[in-house]
Formats: C-alpha cells, sequence, structure tokens
C-alpha cells in the first residue's frame, strides 16, 4: 500500500515540475482522487509527508521555517542562518520567516518535523523545570 502512495507521490513531484504553477491544484486533485480510486484512503492522510519525501529525494531541499524574537534580530541574523544551513548535510531553503515576540530573545528553526530551539523564553522554561524538580546531588 504505502510503496503505490508513494510511487504516486514521486510521479506528483515529477509533473508539478514540468506543468504550469497555476495547474498545480488540479494535479494535487488528481492524485488524492487517484489515492482513493486505488483504494489508499489511508494514505490520503500521510500523503502530504510522502510527498515532502518524494521532493527531497528527487533532489529538492528541505522547507525551513524561522522564528525570530524581533525584526531587528532577523535583519542581523539572517545572513549568518543562511551561512548555517549551508552546513547541513541535507539540502534546506528558508521558506518561511516570522516574528514572535514571546520568544523573547533568540531563534526557532523548523526543518521538516524537527524543532531547533535558541530562545531565551526555552531557556527559561528549562531553568523553571529544574527548579521546580531539582535533580538528585550525589
Amino acid at each position: 500500500m504505502k510503496t503505490d502512495a508513494q510511487r504516486i507521490a514521486r510521479a506528483c513531484i515529477e509533473l508539478s515540475r514540468e506543468i504550469p504553477e497555476k495547474d498545480q491544484p488540479l494535479l494535487a486533485e488528481a492524485a488524492l482522487a487517484l489515492l482513493e480510486l486505488k483504494g489508499l484512503k489511508s494514505a490520503i492522510r500521510i500523503f502530504p509527508r510522502l510527498l515532502k519525501e518524494a521532493s527531497i529525494a528527487l533532489g529538492g531541499s528541505e522547507p525551513v521555517t524561522v522564528v525570530f524574537a524581533s525584526k531587528e534580530h532577523a535583519e542581523q541574523s539572517m545572513h549568518s542562518l543562511a551561512a548555517a544551513l549551508k552546513a547541513l548535510p541535507r539540502s534546506a531553503d528558508i521558506a518561511a520567516q516570522h516574528v514572535e515576540p514571546s520568544l523573547i530573545g533568540g531563534v526557532r528553526v523548523e526543518i521538516g518535523d524537527e524543532r531547533l530551539e535558541y530562545t531565551v523564553r526555552s531557556l527559561l522554561l528549562t531553568a523553571m523545570q529544574d527548579l521546580r524538580n531539582p535533580s538528585p546531588q550525589s
């Protein structure tokens, strides 16, 4: 079952590179209809992940979302962040970035299903947990 869904996802990615962008929603609808027609209705739920895996396997880059604590921090950090992404073992491009003041400071990077927290807020939450639940001293 998964193999057929993976083949459909791969074909969908290959075709999407050949057709105009305005026709791509029709391609997605056709792929979902094909999954249903082949009795792979359960694969519809995981199809977005299969598309992403197929895109990466065919040489595409993994989308990265970057969340900054402030606009100023975003402007200061984008160059060094882009350089850091080039050092990753897989291809990754910044697909989205936005500001979330509740982070207090730092940056959160989301690469696929991974979430990397380098924020003041996450450090403070970790410190609060450690204070509430101190580990026994040896």
